[in-house]
């Protein structure tokens, strides 16, 4: 049953300097990435409704507690209640990374637009992958398309990867949404860490929610994001940091990616903890883990006297990257994978309780849709927000310590069991567990080989030299959004004799096979041999 708890703000912290002068302790090496000390400003001049006195302010924290085969829809109904309550005439702008077909917040945002609301969404077009064409993503989309249409007051828009940057396997991540007005509040904003689906990256896992009333600055920020993926905005260097800087409004302040590895806003707001000055805690939920600067911060902080909890996933994090947090010093306890008979955590929030800024007794709090991975920080379209609130911090730490006393979870790193780093950066990207590729017909599982990239095995040519075949994975034909083809350019090595190509598995892809510049279609039969023949330019079947 979920369990919302609500609160004003009861502590005003100023603008936090992220890496300020404030150290974890000597035994922290080097100096910490930071980010430019985010800036007070007044609120926007932008004609939005000012709250009245009778109009409510404030935070409101969601969390859902789900059962094996059920799901809990406590931050859904929330969400669905912030819709429902956003009147004609006001706006609403939504940006998910998946919204599963038939989700009751499809119809919410349908039902809106009907009555006079602009509705304005931004989906990711996929779960990540450059061949993929996510069959449940795109039924939510031409849902919402066929109504609201593409472009004008009311809309919804795909981004092909990430909407700010261009690079291979980039998404957008979000989970936010905007309301001018709903209910007796106005300037809203709706931040979740889950997916708008039933499986276990949403409904079924464990997640979390805040709901912020009133605040006019924070709320100008998330448009102004909008508004750059709607437009696909593209900035230096992939940073959007030095595009939009964050903005403290009293304990808010709200962080957009993509960043660069230098600007790590985790890292860098872990290494504005002092750990010597008084006893502090530290407690981390990341349900996609494989960040070393993030993991080596943490390990740091435990060093230097801070107490540190880390609750991860056993599919998420490799032994190997959790043995070196050190769990002598660092408390770790796993979660288990997402399967129809167990729940796991999908939430990603960070809690410290102590000294942090140059400050004492701080109960701070970030939380959002980043997990703790290279393509979260550097590649994906991403928002993670910091509250400098009691009563926040205060219902995220009983939240953790319900999950961490959970006996599902259990102690230490030996079921930590993620093949590889590039494997939980993958999954990080897609979130399809195995609940989901079961209970959702729309999805279409792309082969593993080519999920991998590596179509063909390596072959041996005639004259006995080996080289390796790979497959470089778009899809084909016009950008149509339905469209279920995939294709494959396949790059050999620089020897071309006759080579004998034989397929794995049954691919459900048609090869580009290439000599010369010329290039031929190819569908590759289950057990069919090839001899590829670089004069012809083309295979023929033995």
């Amino acid at each position: 049953m979920g369990r919302t708890l609500r609160g004003a703000t009861a502590l005003l912290v100023g603008a936090l300097l992220l890496g300020s002068a404030a150290s974890t302790s000597a035994a922290l090496e080097g100096p910490p990435p930071v980010d430019p000390p985010p800036v007070e400003i007044t609120p926007s001049q932008t004609p939005t409704p000012e709250p009245s006195p009778a109009m409510r302010t404030g935070e409101e924290v969601l969390f859902n507690y789900p059962v094996p085969g059920t799901a809990d829809l406590s931050i859904t109904d929330a969400l669905v209640g912030l819709i429902d309550g956003t009147p004609a005439g006001e706006s609403i702008v939504l940006s998910y990374f998946v919204i599963q077909p038939g989700h009751p917040v499809i119809d919410a945002l349908l039902r809106a637009y009907s009555r006079g609301v602009s509705v304005k969404v931004v989906l990711d077009s996929g779960d990540g992958q450059k061949a993929k064409k996510n069959g449940a993503v795109d039924a939510a989309y031409a849902k919402l398309a066929e109504t609201l249409g593409t472009a004008g007051d009311s809309f919804a828009r795909q981004c092909n990867r990430s909407c700010i940057t261009d690079e291979p396997d980039s998404i957008n991540h979000n989970k936010f949404a905007a309301f001018s007005r709903t209910g007796d509040a106005v300037n809203v904003v709706f931040q979740g860490t889950g997916n708008l689906r039933a499986d276990g990256s949403g409904d079924s896992a464990y997640n979390a929610g805040v709901i912020l009333r009133g605040d006019q600055t924070t709320y100008q920020q998330y448009l102004g994001y909008f508004d750059d993926l709607y437009s696909e905005r593209r900035v230096d260097q992939d940073n959007y940091h030095l595009w939009r800087p964050p903005l403290t409004s009293g304990p808010v302040t709200a962080y957009f990616f993509p960043r660069t590895d230098k600007t790590d806003t985790v890292s860098a707001s872990l290494r504005s903890v002092n750990c010597t000055s008084q006893p502090t805690t530290v407690r981390v939920m990341a349900p996609f883990f494989s960040r070393k600067r993030v993991r080596n911060t943490l390990r740091d902080m435990a060093y230097a006297g801070c107490a540190v909890q880390v609750l991860a996933r056993q599919d998420t994090m490799t032994r190997d990257f959790c043995d070196k947090l050190d769990t002598r010093k660092v408390a770790v306890k796993i979660a288990p994978s997402p399967t129809k008979d167990r729940v796991t955590i999908h939430a990603k929030y960070v809690l410290v309780d102590g000294s942090y800024g140059g400050g004492v007794d701080q109960r701070i709090t970030w939380m959002g849709s980043h997990n703790f991975t290279d393509n979260a920080l550097q590649r994906n379209d991403e928002t993670f927000v910091q509250f400098a609130d009691a009563t926040v911090s205060n219902a995220f730490s009983q939240n953790f310590d319900r999950l961490w006393n959970d006996p599902a979870m259990s102690w230490g790193c030996s079921r930590a069991g993620a093949k590889d780093n590039a494997a939980v950066e993958k999954s990080g990207d897609t979130e399809v567990t195995k609940i989901a590729r079961r209970s959702q017909t729309a999805k279409r599982a792309l082969p593993k080989a080519l999920r991998e990239r590596q179509v063909l095995r390596p072959v041996r040519t005639a004259q006995g030299r080996k080289i390796t075949t790979r497959a470089y994975c778009k899809r084909a034909g016009a950008p149509s959004k339905m469209r279920k083809q995939y294709r494959c350019r396949v790059v050999k090595g620089k020897v071309l004799p006759r080579v004998v190509i034989r397929s794995d598995k049954p691919l459900r892809v048609r090869i580009v096979q290439s000599a010369k510049a010329t290039k031929r279609l190819l569908p590759f039969k289950r057990s069919a041999a090839y001899r590829y023949v670089p004069k012809k330019s083309r295979a023929v079947r033995l």
